[in-house]
């Protein structure tokens, strides 16, 4: 597996990085990414081989879930059983 680095910021966005970093989560890959105390693993909750390569990566056992960040209430539906369902 092939790793790529990023330094990102909020102050100083590179809009050619983040294409590139969206092509390769769209693709089934994984980003690692700071948090306020860990290190963090990303990938498309949509993309069943990024969501296994996940697990590998961690180690982790299948019966233990992920978790999957959503950017609004909108995006909801898209990961739940909810769809169709109005939010309240």
């Amino acid at each position: 597996m092939k790793a790529k680095y990023f330094l990102m910021s909020e102050s100083n966005p590179n809009i050619d990085s983040i294409n590139i970093c969206a092509d390769i989560l769209c693709g089934g890959g994984i980003a690692v990414f700071p948090t306020e105390t860990v290190y963090g693993l990303g990938a498309s909750a949509f993309n069943e081989k990024a969501v296994e390569n996940i697990f590998k990566a961690k180690g982790r056992p299948n019966d233990n879930p992920l978790i999957v960040h959503i950017s609004d209430y909108e995006m909801l539906p898209l990961v739940t059983c909810c769809q169709g369902r109005q939010m309240e």
